[in-house]
């Protein structure tokens, strides 16, 4: 219901990427970020991810790649 609000509250269509990974990917980058484990990115991953791999929020870009990989799907998609 949020994202939705979200979208309908730009005031023109909107191109939505979610950029989806593994969870041991989401793990490995939160740890890098320097934030101990009781950060509430990681209490709520496995919930945002499974809410994340939703139609809500297609398309979806797998974000465990190179960068380049990761920025030309998305150029694509709003092109």
């Amino acid at each position: 219901a949020y994202l939705e609000e979200i979208r309908k509250g730009a005031g023109r269509d909107v191109t939505h990427v979610c950029l989806v990974a593994p969870l041991d990917v989401v793990h490995e980058r939160l740890q890098r970020r320097g934030r101990d484990h009781g950060a509430w990115e990681l209490r709520r991953d496995e919930e945002c991810c499974a809410v994340h791999a939703g139609e809500a929020f297609a398309t979806h870009v797998r974000a465990n790649r190179d960068i380049d990989a990761i920025v030309n799907e998305i150029l694509n998609i709003v092109r």
